[in-house]
């Protein structure tokens, strides 16, 4: 069976376009801020251009037929070109997409397609036949519990089979159900259609996204560590040497940081139990500031700055790698340098998402 996705908020970061994970040293709290911008919606960027790619242009009874006008006329009526995108996006996101099929409320002639949650929307298949429905169970929330005024709240369950239709209660979040109603299932079949990318000979299902959230987390690790070069090349760091910084009494000897406790003043130590001598700040570096340092052996010089160049090339690699695993050319994605590419090469690049598209119209039906 599947059902509510214990990763669902995990993967619904990505698909949206969120940052993910990305790694931070120890230390680095003051820069945060990039850390924020370091993150780059290709995970939301590819299943939207898939999704694109896979739209409805029509119901083919076979495959040398033409559209049915009668069956592509219930989507159409049932705004499916401007809704079919969202049951991708979940298929990619969580693995399955799906909707439920249910007569029409005005006319038998137009059935009802509706688009289903699939954290609401549990999923069980024939023992010993992983791709039949054996049956369905949507849950719904109709009260939350709410403590200041006692109420248990209520879940409501539906389990659905081809042959009946039982609705279950419970207190809310106790999964304990009762049977308040069942009735024969008029459709005589499972009203719910999944739509899912892959699966294996199990039956057991492929999430699209998830090989790519690593390859995203990398990147993003990357640009990351990119920027944060960046601040350390434009803001040079500068090295002083043969200074000392250590504030000294008149005797030379060091002065300690000291605090009142209790009326008492008190040495304040390190973490190693020492006491932390006072040090002299040696001010500011600046195209308008002036530094003089006490010493005939004091030397100041700037740190190498990093070549930013190193971190670009790796990123493009990960980049190509996500291309690849994602069957998106580059061009989708807006990644990469496409100044002296033709326009057959671009073509050419989109054979892989054309087969793949092709794939998952097919699967889907």
């Amino acid at each position: 069976a599947i059902g509510a996705d214990e990763n669902h908020d995990e993967r619904l970061s990505y698909a949206r376009g969120v940052k993910g994970e990305i790694y931070s040293p120890p230390g680095l709290d003051e820069y945060i801020p990039l850390l924020n911008m370091s993150g780059t919606p290709l995970i939301k960027i590819a299943i939207q251009t898939l999704a694109q790619r896979i739209a409805l242009g029509g119901v083919h009874l076979t495959p040398t037929e033409g559209p049915d006008k009668g069956i592509s006329d219930i989507f159409r009526r049932n705004r499916w070109a401007s809704r079919e995108t969202i049951v991708y996006m979940n298929a990619f996101t969580y693995g399955y997409g799906i909707v439920s099929v249910w007569p029409g409320a005005n006319t038998k002639q137009t059935p009802q397609i509706l688009i289903e949650d699939p954290q609401s929307v549990h999923l069980a298949w024939l023992p010993g036949d992983p791709f039949t429905l054996d049956y369905v169970v949507k849950l719904t929330t109709e009260r939350r519990a709410d403590p200041r005024t006692g109420d248990d709240g209520l879940d409501v369950g539906y389990p659905y089979t081809d042959a009946k239709i039982r609705k279950l209660h419970s207190p809310s979040g106790r999964h304990e159900w009762t049977e308040r109603e069942s009735i024969a299932n008029p459709l005589g079949r499972i009203p719910f259609v999944p739509f899912i990318p892959e699966r294996d000979s199990n039956g057991d299902i492929a999430v699209y996204i998830d090989p790519l959230m690593e390859i995203v987390d990398a990147i993003n690790t990357l640009r990351y560590h990119m920027l944060l070069a960046a601040q350390f090349s434009a803001y040079r760091q500068r090295i002083a040497t043969g200074v000392d910084p250590i504030v000294r009494d008149a005797n030379g000897e060091p002065v300690f940081k000291t605090h009142v406790v209790d009326g008492v003043e008190e040495l304040v130590l390190d973490e190693n139990g020492m006491p932390i001598p006072l040090i002299q700040k040696p001010g500011r570096a600046g195209v308008d500031r002036f530094l003089v340092f006490p010493g005939e052996a004091t030397k100041i010089f700037d740190l190498a700055e990093s070549n930013l160049q190193n971190y670009t090339e790796a990123i493009r690699y990960l980049e190509a790698s996500f291309s690849a695993a994602s069957r998106v050319p580059s061009q989708f994605l807006g990644i990469g340098d496409f100044t002296q590419v033709s326009g057959d090469t671009m073509e050419a690049n989109e054979s892989g998402i054309r087969t793949f598209g092709a794939h998952i119209q097919h699967t889907f039906g």
